[in-house]
């Protein structure tokens, strides 16, 4: 059983190959996500802001913030709490 994109890309004949062609055919996040996910987003981002810098969870939160159909503030505000 694959965990990860690590044992994926062993698994694979060519694995630069393989891992381009994930590239290439993955969505962006904005496409992938909808309204339906917005708490599971929310509690993602709550989890790993602090790993990002604030210019970077500001551009990450304004980014699906509109696909999520909130307020950039008020996702800001959840996600700081």
């Amino acid at each position: 059983m694959m965990k990860g994109i690590d044992d994926f890309l062993a698994a694979q004949q060519n694995p630069e190959k393989a891992l381009d062609d994930l590239e290439n055919k993955a969505l962006s996040l904005n496409k992938f996500m909808s309204p339906d996910h917005r708490d599971e987003v929310l509690r993602a981002l709550k989890l790993t802001y602090g790993s990002f810098d604030r210019i970077a969870l500001e551009a990450l939160v304004k980014m699906i913030a509109k696909t999520l159909a909130r307020q950039r503030e008020d996702d800001t505000c959840r996600i700081a709490r």
